[in-house]
């Protein structure tokens, strides 16, 4: 029965609340304690571990928890879980799985063009934005430009004169 419980609800807490309330069958068993300990930490901790893991550390400090057998199942859940991320983090990351540079490059490029296109096309059709002239400040030790498809080597700049004057006379 548990296990259905497990596949139809898809809400973190309600799901670690009900398997909780398992707990306090009579007569109590070692076995059930086994299998909620089991569906909390590879099963709902698994899928949710964030929501999960604040509800049920929420619910081993809250004071109506006066059952030792429930604090030490959701302890032990909380400590399983804890060490399956804890060794998953320490594995090395393959190559593999990991996209190539160019790719993510060119992904991040593309986003800028878009959001680019987005920014002027809304500009142009905005009313307030004819109102205001827009002034482009240049910020960084570097730019580059593109041309072609390709960027250029970055080049240093300094404010030009104009544009430092200008800034000092808003600053005042």
């Amino acid at each position: 029965m548990l296990y259905r419980l497990a596949g139809y609800i898809t809400d973190a807490r309600s799901l670690a609340a009900l398997l909780l309330s398992a707990i306090k069958r009579e007569p109590y068993s070692h076995n059930i304690a086994k299998l909620i300990v089991g569906l909390l930490s590879e099963y709902v901790l698994y899928n949710y571990p964030h929501e999960t893991g604040d509800y049920l550390k929420f619910r081993i400090e809250d004071s109506d928890v006066t059952s030792e057998e429930l604090v030490n199942i959701i302890e032990e859940a909380l400590n399983r879980s804890d060490a399956y991320f804890e060794a998953r983090q320490k594995l090395p990351r393959l190559k593999e799985l990991q996209p190539p540079s160019q790719r993510t490059y060119s992904l991040q490029l593309a986003k800028w063009k878009q959001q680019n296109a987005m920014m002027e096309e809304t500009q142009q059709r905005s009313v307030l934005s004819s109102l205001f002239p827009t002034v482009n400040l240049k910020h960084g030790r570097a730019v580059s430009y593109e041309r072609d498809g390709d960027f250029t080597e970055p080049r240093t700049y300094a404010l030009t004169k104009k544009l430092a004057y200008a800034l000092k006379q808003y600053k005042h």
